[in-house]
């Protein structure tokens, strides 16, 4: 191997040595500046085309893959087809001028094609398509729509670096080009995910986008310098160079296997954190920091190294921290959850914490990443390579990554040995390329026993709850795995080991998600359910007698487990298409007299985009004449803002509204909106004429303290003058501004936030009088109205009752309201059974309060024989 003195050193961008030395520092900060605003753009673009396009293609995993691979894959056609071309032209600048204004001009008209191609491509993808045809839909329609842009984008780069070497004679610009271009990207995901999309929305953030390429290009051509036709410097080529196919491999390698270990490790911090569109931001953040970091390193110090000895360093170095960063995800959880302790719960703190989360995993493997890529393409700066060539290689080999960990290895053998798949293949790479000598063997050796004190799996499930869990599947978009808790048996299904996603223990709410709405629409034919979770909702349709029931399920490995879930309620015949919610309406020619979206979490990364004024509206194109569209909406998972702007878009949506508590809890309340584009009209009588004579209906009924009519009309909470009164002036969300993505994940972040607040809030807003249930049901009959009203308001005592309980300025309170409540409505018998229960429980030590219970709920229900019975029994 050659040694560093043996290699002819030229100058650099910030050494002082050679004829680069004499730039001004100003001139340099403008030459750093332009790619650095060129990177902030590219990676901004990256996430806007990706978030956006995602709306037509879907959020199933091989839509999101081959959005991400075809914008590589525009890169790398882009970089390796003009390399050449821009080479042999004597003026660089205008060729960087040509690129940036490119991608500038097709962001501004990807703002009128974008939307015509998300009317598409669900139609062109199809309801049930194969995996080989999902796929190319899903990668060809953005590869040709980005092709301008992406083409553009590859060639940025080589004509940069040709005028910069030019205007400053170095042949060392490389790794400071890319540092730069790289810190522009980190600003970029910051300046689109925590600011721009959620202020301006898709459209005005690619506009203010291509107006920064179109400065890029501006300042580019006032950078030209005046020596621009001499002739291009040469680099120092390294005396040990391998050949130039071998050196190609190691290009395309290096972005295969980085793209690789980035995929792995956001996977597995989404089951430590929260998994909202910050998590994300945090993690690309880091690696894109420390890829950054690296180049500077190598920037600065990349001229001590001969082409060997810079292998011989990075190489067992990402072997070992590649697997020691194992160690740390292993630790996701506890670390993720010491570190939300820290600060006080707002949102910069949070960013804060999930950035030193991802920081610890990723931070020094993604240097050393950094310092390796640089090395190599400054190699093939030296060497007879085409440095648009191996960009072109290099970002090959990251677009082929996902698919080969996301979708192969992740699922077959698990996170923890794919990551060490990579690390192996570190390791192997340096034995390949670089004669060993001991320090390598030692290294590798180091490598072994590492790999014995690592972790069993990655799937950061707590060691006491290891025991508890039956089945366990791991996978790109999430670990979906079943848990069965002692003493009692109940089965949860849960996804990246934090969201319960449905179980035998909440059976009682999700039964009755699955009739009400049948109930309400009166003679339903054909139902459809957006979202499956462990089946109980799904499970309750299927028992209505000739009803036609399907599903639509994000996730494959959740319709996988449903076989767990038997115990429920058997889903036998109806089908369940594995496909995106939204992508499957647009794609579906059917209608359907009822439709029903399950309990989406509105801070997931994605589910905003469920509760959109878009895709209310598609919705209602699939209902038949009198159809319903019911949202499930979890009150305990959003804040009141958050409510207030998904009401706004679904009265928006559907003319006739009206809103109904699932059940009567406070510690999960769940809210139902009713909407249809007619309006319908209830009465009393409305379960003798549409309830089928069905012992399986009438048992679930039963069950369900559904068998009266009262029992569902006073579940009635509001109807739409009310609902629209209420989000009048809430922020909207839509496909193009789709403020809850941004929005929602800051109810998880607030420690004062409760679970009931918004149910409190709601009690205490919310009248339903005998007017505004005449008005829901268009109920002609005032005594039946004000029937319904005072179970409704009984209802309301009931449920304050509960919430008063964690309310310390109220002490004495809850007993109160409700005996109020037991005495509100003869028909809801709910608040009179609880206040006996609680007289029998508290007779042994307090005989006094017993007795007063008993004796106010004799004066408020005398005909009721049950207290005067219990009374008898504990004071005979």
């Amino acid at each position: 191997m050659s040694k560093v003195a043996e290699a002819p050193r030229v100058g650099s961008l910030e050494n002082g040595r050679g004829a680069a030395s004499k730039a001004p520092r100003a001139g340099l900060a403008r030459v750093w500046f332009i790619f650095f605003a060129s990177g902030a753009a590219g990676l901004g673009y990256e996430i806007v085309w990706t978030r956006w396009l995602s709306l037509g293609l879907g959020h199933e995993m091989p839509s999101m893959l081959a959005v991400v691979a075809a914008f590589f894959g525009g890169i790398s056609i882009g970089a390796w087809s003009l390399d050449a071309k821009i080479r042999q032209s004597e003026k660089p600048s205008y060729w960087y001028a040509a690129c940036e204004g490119c991608i500038g001009l097709w962001g501004i008209s990807s703002i009128l094609w974008a939307p015509y191609l998300n009317r598409w491509t669900p139609i062109w993808i199809g309801v049930d398509p194969s995996p080989t045809h999902h796929w190319l839909i899903a990668f060809f329609a953005p590869l040709v729509a980005l092709l301008p842009a992406t083409i553009a984008m590859g060639a940025s780069f080589p004509a940069y670096e040709r005028l910069v070497a030019r205007a400053h004679s170095s042949g060392r610009v490389v790794a400071s080009l890319y540092a730069a271009n790289t810190f522009g990207a980190i600003f970029g995901v910051f300046l689109t995910t925590t600011w721009l999309i959620e202020l301006v929305g898709y459209a005005w953030t690619l506009a203010i986008l291509a107006l920064l390429n179109l400065a890029c290009a501006g300042g580019a051509l006032l950078l030209r310098p005046q020596e621009e036709k001499a002739r291009e410097p040469a680099a120092a080529p390294f005396s040990d160079a391998p050949s130039l196919r071998a050196l190609n491999r190691s290009i395309w390698l290096s972005g295969f296997l980085g793209i690789g270990y980035q995929v792995l490790c956001v996977a597995v911090l989404a089951r430590a954190t929260e998994n909202t569109v910050y998590s994300f931001a945090a993690a690309l953040a880091v690696f894109l920091l420390g890829t950054a970091i690296g180049a500077a390193l190598y920037h600065r110090n990349g001229e001590r190294f001969t082409f060997g000895s810079g292998l011989r360093l990075a190489l067992p170095a990402l072997g070992l921290t590649t697997a020691g960063s194992i160690a740390i995800l292993s630790q996701g959880r506890e670390l993720h959850d010491y570190l939300q302790s820290l600060h006080a719960g707002d949102i910069a703190g949070v960013l804060r914490s999930e950035l030193a989360l991802a920081g610890l995993v990723m931070l020094v493997p993604a240097t050393v990443m950094g310092f390796l890529f640089s090395h190599l393409l400054q190699t093939a700066r030296g060497s007879a390579s085409a440095l648009g060539r191996s960009l072109g290689l290099n970002t090959l080999g990251s677009a082929l990554a996902p698919f080969a960990f996301g979708v192969v290895l992740l699922p077959s053998i698990g996170a923890k040995w794919a990551l060490v798949s990579i690390a192996a293949a570190y390791f192997a790479w340096l034995f390949a390329i670089v004669l060993p000598a001991r320090r390598e063997y030692a290294l590798l050796g180091a490598g072994f026993v590492l790999l014995l004190l690592l972790p069993d799996d990655l799937l950061l499930i707590p060691a006491e709850e290891r025991s508890q869990v039956v089945t366990v599947r791991e996978g790109l978009m999430g670990t979906v795995s079943v848990y069965q808790t002692p003493p009692n048996g109940d089965r949860q299904l849960r996804v990246n080991n934090r969201f319960i996603m449905g179980g035998t223990g909440r059976g009682f709410l999700e039964r009755r998600m699955g009739l009400m709405p049948l109930l309400l629409h009166g003679h339903p034919k054909s139902a459809l359910f957006l979202g499956v979770g462990a089946g109980a909702t799904l499970g309750q349709a299927a028992r209505y007698p000739s009803l036609e029931v399907s599903a639509a399920e994000l996730l494959q490995d959740v319709v996988d487990v449903l076989p767990e879930f038997r115990s429920i309620d058997p889903v036998s015949n109806a089908p369940i298409h594995v496909a995106d919610a939204r992508r499957f309406i647009r794609a579906t020619d059917r209608r359907y007299d009822v439709v029903v979206a399950d309990l989406f979490h509105p801070a997931r990364d994605g589910a905003g985009l469920l509760y959109t004024l878009d895709h209310y509206e598609a919705i209602r194109t699939k209902l038949n004449a009198g159809g319903v569209f019911v949202q499930w909406l979890p009150l305990y998972q959003m804040s009141v803002e958050t409510f207030r702007t998904i009401v706004r878009n679904f009265v928006e949506a559907f003319p006739h509204t009206s809103a109904y508590l699932g059940h009567f809890n406070v510690d999960s309340p769940v809210i139902g909106l009713f909407g249809s584009a007619e309006p319908r009209s209830y009465d009393l009588t409305w379960y003798q004429a549409t309830v089928p004579k069905d012992r399986t209906v009438h048992s679930a009924l039963e069950q369900l303290a559904l068998t009266q009519e009262i029992d569902l009309f006073g579940s009635l909470i509001a109807d739409d003058e009310t609902l629209r009164k209420f989000s009048a002036d809430a922020a909207r969300n839509t496909d193009d501004r789709p403020s809850l993505v941004f929005t929602a994940p800051r109810f998880l972040y607030d420690r004062t936030a409760k679970r009931y607040g918004v149910l409190q809030q709601l009690l205490q807003t919310w009248a339903p009088s005998a007017s505004v249930v005449a008005h829901a049901l268009r109920l002609e009959d005032a005594a039946s109205a004000e029937r319904i009203a005072r179970y409704a308001r009984a209802r309301d005592l009931y449920l304050r009752s509960f919430i008063s309980r964690f309310e310390p300025q109220s002490p004495g309170e809850p007993l109160e309201l409700l005996l109020k409540s037991a005495g509100g409505s003869p028909d809801f018998r709910t608040a009179y059974v609880y206040a006996l229960q609680i007289a029998m429980d508290v007779h042994p030590r307090d005989p006094a309060t017993s007795r007063g219970i008993l004796e106010r709920l004799l004066e408020i229900a005398p005909a009721d024989p049950s207290a005067q019975q219990v009374q008898r029994q504990l004071f005979p």
